[in-house]
């Protein structure tokens, strides 16, 4: 279910990218640490939580 992957990268995934936030593209990795990764991790946990949002209105619909 689309919510429980949410709710876990909530809790688990979102920390651990507050202390170091990797990303892998074409042109090789990008390593980010301290201040930057938090802020990586905020983006994304706004992000998430948004997306849980919408995913449990289309839940609670289907109900």
């Amino acid at each position: 279910m689309e919510t429980d992957r949410i709710r876990y990268a909530l809790s688990k995934q979102v920390s651990d990218i507050a202390h170091e936030a990797r990303f892998d593209t074409r042109y090789g990795e990008l390593h980010l640490v301290g201040a930057d990764a938090r802020k990586i991790a905020a983006l994304v946990e706004k992000l998430l939580r948004t997306r849980l949002k919408h995913a449990e209105r289309i839940a609670a619909k289907g109900r």
